[in-house]
């Protein structure tokens, strides 16, 4: 027998030795220290670290889904712009008939993003049904309403200040009316807005 120092583990230990026909077997002195021990402990710290991750990107959006931002206030009304330096913005639903009159709507928003897609859907009133003729030249009148047209706008805006703007101008021919306009960010509907123009 002769004494030899090995490494199990972190510890530096010194083993008996045995000589014996067969070849050299050591004898421990400390049997609890078992080598796969700490290859176990290794393996469960792994297996929970992939857990974690796992389930860490469980709620996160696929790489090619859009996350829409978190919207903090939403506003729809008139535009002034008396002062080009300071723009005013009155909430209100009720938009004057005149041509050049500003509305619009006015979002605040939260997000990381530089930029967000935006689309408007502005659903119009019907069309005036034009009288029609019967055979005999005389002038009928169709009561049947044509179908609300759905008018979109999309837009690329870049929040200032943590907010973004939509506007629209009344036009000369604008026909008065209720409307319903739909604002939709990042593919998810952030707003809905009932007004008239009148």
């Amino acid at each position: 027998m002769f004494q030899s120092t090995s490494v199990t583990g972190q510890q530096w230990r010194s083993e008996e030795v045995m000589l014996l026909p067969d070849g050299i077997i050591p004898q421990r002195q400390d049997q609890s220290e078992f080598p796969m021990k700490t290859t176990t402990k290794n393996l469960f710290a792994l297996f929970f670290l992939f857990l974690f991750s796992v389930l860490s990107r469980a709620g996160a959006p696929a790489p090619g889904e859009k996350t829409p931002p978190e919207i903090v206030r939403a506003g729809f009304g008139l535009f002034d712009v008396g002062d080009p330096k300071k723009p005013l913005f009155m909430e209100t639903s009720v938009v004057p008939r005149k041509e050049g009159q500003r509305y619009g709507w006015l979002i605040e928003v939260r997000t990381k993003k530089r930029s967000l897609s935006v689309r408007e859907e502005y659903l119009l009133p019907p069309l005036a049904t034009p009288p029609a003729k019967n055979e005999d030249g005389m002038k009928v009148i169709l009561d049947i309403p044509l179908e609300q047209r759905v008018q979109a706008a999309y837009r690329q805006l870049v929040p200032i200040d943590n907010h973004i703007i939509g506007e629209w101008t009344v036009k000369a021919d604008e026909p008065a009316g209720r409307r319903r306009l739909q604002v939709i960010i990042e593919e998810h509907l952030a707003a809905e807005f009932d007004f008239v123009i009148e």
